[in-house]
């Protein structure tokens, strides 16, 4: 979920927190071209042509900008969750967890010649 958030409020980011830097390049670049596409047919609707008082196609140019721009966006948010899923299944699935063992601990010390009982508790962690 976090990764979908990061996604949603800067699109390359989510895919940065998931440790998958190039996809989010990908995705990052193909948002920027098609906001081009948006803009660009944004400048061909403001330059209007005063023979025919509309630019031919300007519309339809800006509209398949913004319909690819939100289709992207979209699935953008969709794939970064998605893999994050994934890479938390694996990494549960491999066994490495965390795990905090306490064990009693006897020793004997010498001290001057005398042996002495020494009790204690031994903490061992692994991940």
């Amino acid at each position: 979920m976090v990764a979908g958030f990061c996604n949603f409020s800067y699109p390359p980011a989510g895919y940065f927190y998931i440790e998958e830097p190039a996809r989010g390049l990908l995705v990052f670049g193909a948002q920027l071209v098609t906001t081009g596409v948006f803009i660009y047919g944004f400048l061909m609707e403001m330059s209007v042509n005063y023979e025919y008082e509309k630019a031919p196609g300007a519309r339809a140019v800006m509209l398949s900008g913004i319909i690819a721009t939100s289709a992207i966006y979209i699935w953008s948010i969709y794939d970064v969750v998605r893999i994050a899923k994934i890479k938390n299944l694996a990494h549960q699935k491999s066994g490495q967890k965390l795990s905090i063992k306490f064990s009693p601990d006897i020793n004997l010390i010498s001290m001057q010649n005398n042996y002495s009982p020494i009790a204690g508790l031994q903490m061992s962690i692994t991940f």
